[in-house]
């Protein structure tokens, strides 16, 4: 049976196929690369334990990455882009160790970006510590988007903060804590 008018994001079982499918782009249906019996759905696995600070108020920092974790029909090109080669429907995740070297408060913001263009309502805002107790202040930043993505799409992630003391990084491990890496970002194909 022919769905009649399929948005973008519908999914359908078909028991001719015995796959689920998804309606992409608005333009055509792709079968999930997922389910029962050991198949799975692409993914990607990446982080840096890299510094990388902002060296101006407002100004965009877009974040290296220096691993793979591990991937199956993602890559990481060109150091900070994160490469789908398959069309479809992605869960985009990112936990961040933002530190603070002021004495004051500071906002930090993150956003992902498609193809060099931010991805509308992608923005987050974070507040993260002073410095105290000898220390920099420290907030793990973390929250996911779904996004649609056609074949060689790549996404980014950026951050910037109100003031320059604002930076990502590495925290060693500490006693039985492993260490936190700067930032860790995940994409799994829906």
């Amino acid at each position: 049976t022919q769905i009649p008018s399929p948005n973008a994001g519908d999914i359908a079982y078909s028991t001719s196929s015995g796959k689920f499918w998804g309606y992409v782009d608005s333009s055509r249906w792709e079968p999930f690369n997922s389910g029962i019996g050991g198949a799975r759905g692409y993914y990607g696995s990446f982080y840096t334990d890299s510094l990388m600070s902002v060296v101006s108020a407002n100004q965009p920092v877009t974040v290296s990455l220096s691993y793979t974790n591990g991937s199956f029909g993602v890559v990481l090109q060109n150091g900070s882009q994160v490469k789908v080669l398959n069309s479809g429907v992605y869960n985009i995740q990112f936990s961040a160790q933002f530190l603070n070297n002021h004495t004051q408060l500071l906002d930090a913001q993150t956003w992902f970006s498609r193809n060099g263009t931010n991805i509308a309502y992608t923005g987050g805002y974070a507040a993260i510590p002073e410095r105290h107790g000898g220390g920099d202040g420290k907030a793990i930043v973390s929250y996911n988007v779904m996004v649609s993505l056609s074949a060689n799409d790549y996404i980014e992630f950026l951050f910037t903060a109100t003031s320059v003391g604002i930076y990502i990084s590495d925290v060693t491990a500490t006693g039985s804590v492993p260490n936190s890496p700067s930032l860790i970002l995940t994409i799994q194909q829906v």
